[in-house]
């Protein structure tokens, strides 16, 4: 195979990748079929997240599935495994104000604490659910 018809034969993919992130109709494809694989990626991807991340699927409760597919999408599936699908969500939940309380401790440390962006997710979270003075000496 050439140089060009492989080069080709990855745009048509990207292309297809794409649709079936976004849910939309490709010429040239069945729109049922599309829909019915768009779909299936999308649980796939569901189930995944939930056997990496349960503590997450159980703290977000309800809500996990509709934030989920409000990532999925947005993003592509990552080339490099489902794991980072999962760290994507995570930090997608992180950067929209969604993630829990109680899941900044976990995300804090599965992002790694010499992470500059991880401080600044943890000072503005906590700034933004405290009302009241934390500190004695903001007590006074």
């Amino acid at each position: 195979m050439s140089a060009n018809a492989r080069a080709k034969l990855a745009a048509q993919q990207a292309k297809l990748m794409q649709c079936l992130t976004e849910d939309t109709s490709l010429a040239g494809f069945d729109a049922d079929r599309l829909h019915v694989t768009a779909v299936s990626l999308l649980q796939k991807r569901i189930r995944t997240v939930e056997r990496i991340h349960p503590c997450l699927v159980s703290t977000l409760g309800t809500s996990f599935s509709h934030l989920f597919i409000e990532y999925a999408r947005t993003h592509q599936i990552p080339t490099n495994g489902p794991a980072a699908d999962t760290q994507n969500f995570v930090d997608f939940l992180a950067k929209t104000e969604k993630l829990p309380q109680s899941m900044w401790k976990a995300y804090f440390f599965s992002t790694g604490w010499r992470n500059p962006r991880t401080w600044w997710y943890c000072i503005k979270f906590s700034r933004s659910v405290s009302r009241q003075p934390q500190n004695i000496l903001e007590a006074r």
